[in-house]
């Protein structure tokens, strides 16, 4: 499945985070995201800096930056609202909240959003089959719009 294919050997999220602050010199990783892409295993690690949003993206197996894009957020009414965000729940307590909140699942993105002009965190879990997502308000440590999704291997 998605997930072993995932979680064999290679870089964990520490590491790669350390890798994609290096790569993006300043900054705060505000969420992540862990993929398949070309065959490879690959984390996106998302980085706030200043007006810009940068996406890193960095392969599991070798550390290796695969690519790097950048966003400006000045650009767009919602999207502005996360220059400079300072929300109660950082991304690491976000994740504690997710793992308590649904146990034994594997976070398979975390990633400080704005809906509707409120500062959430929009989360997908996987467990086995099971693919989870929902969103964890970014303030109040609220979880909304749960949906849950069933892969028929």
């Amino acid at each position: 499945g998605f997930m072993e294919s995932m979680e064999k050997g290679g870089w964990d999220l520490s590491k790669v985070d350390k890798k994609a602050l290096k790569e993006s010199k300043k900054g705060q990783v505000i969420g992540y995201e862990r993929d398949v892409e070309y065959g490879k295993s690959v984390f996106e690690i998302i980085i706030l800096d200043g007006k810009n949003e940068k996406e890193i993206k960095i392969d599991r197996r070798t550390g290796k930056v695969l690519k790097v894009e950048t966003k400006d957020l000045s650009l767009d009414v919602e999207d502005k609202l996360l220059i400079n965000a300072k929300p109660k729940i950082d991304l690491s307590k976000a994740e504690r909240k997710v793992k308590a909140k649904y146990p034994k699942t594997t976070i398979k993105k975390l990633k400080l959003e704005v809906d509707d002009n409120v500062l959430v965190y929009e989360l997908s879990v996987v467990k086995g089959n099971k693919e989870i997502e929902a969103e964890l308000d970014a303030n109040t440590g609220i979880f909304t719009q749960e949906e849950i999704e069933t892969e028929d291997d």
